[in-house]
């Protein structure tokens, strides 16, 4: 694996840290705070708020669910084919779907967050909310999904890449294969053999005629 390879691999690594503890600090600062700062209208602050806990919670579900998935695999042998990757390289190989389903997640939570927050301004204005808590909140959101769009696109060619490679590599031993398989199939110039069944041959009317001829008696 070059440099190139290397740089992937650990963007995606740090990616992955990079969404666990942005929703796990988002969660942590978030919900001792409450409503404070989310101005008097509390139906909109609560929306806000519950939308925070939500979204960011199934950030966590998301990513540690695929850690457990990507660990049992790497246990299995199931990520690499024939295992020619190092370590890292398979534990992060293949994941372009679940990084396309977590740029979705990033971009419903940048909508609804952005929205829920430009709402509390109108609604409330600057006077009446911590604008620093809410300007943190969705920076975060937004970073998920910055470096979520950035890893998708990365994965999607580097397996694009490898299923190539893959393919080359199993083609060419199919046809490695396959001289040997149509030799083995093709039928011989040589012609068939027959077995002749003597009985029948003594049964025949050919036989017993011979059988019924005298025999010459040779002259004393």
């Amino acid at each position: 694996m070059g440099a190139i390879g290397k740089t992937k691999v650990f963007l995606w690594l740090g990616t992955i840290i990079l969404m666990l503890a942005g929703s796990l600090a988002m969660i942590i600062y978030n919900k001792p705070l409450q409503l404070q700062g989310l101005g008097t209208k509390t139906i909109v602050g609560q929306v806000w708020f519950n939308a925070v806990l939500a979204l960011h919670s199934i950030y966590l579900i998301g990513v540690g669910f695929e850690l457990i998935s990507r660990a049992y695999l790497m246990m299995v042998g199931s990520t690499c084919s024939e295992q020619r990757r190092g370590f890292l390289c398979c534990f992060v190989y293949s994941m372009s779907i679940w990084w396309k389903l977590m740029m979705i997640l990033g971009v419903v939570s940048s909508i609804v967050l952005c929205g829920l927050t430009a709402l509390v301004i109108v609604l409330e204005g600057f006077a009446k909310i911590k604008i620093i808590r809410l300007a943190v909140t969705d920076a975060v959101t937004l970073v998920q999904l910055f470096f979520s769009v950035i890893c998708f696109v990365t994965s999607r060619a580097t397996q694009k890449m490898q299923d190539e490679e893959e393919e080359a590599l199993h083609g060419v031993k199919k046809q490695e294969l396959q001289p040997t398989n149509s030799a083995a199939s093709t039928p011989s110039s040589a012609p068939p053999c027959y077995i002749v069944d003597e009985k029948k041959d003594s049964a025949s009317p050919s036989g017993q005629s011979k059988d019924s001829e005298p025999s010459a008696v040779l002259p004393a």
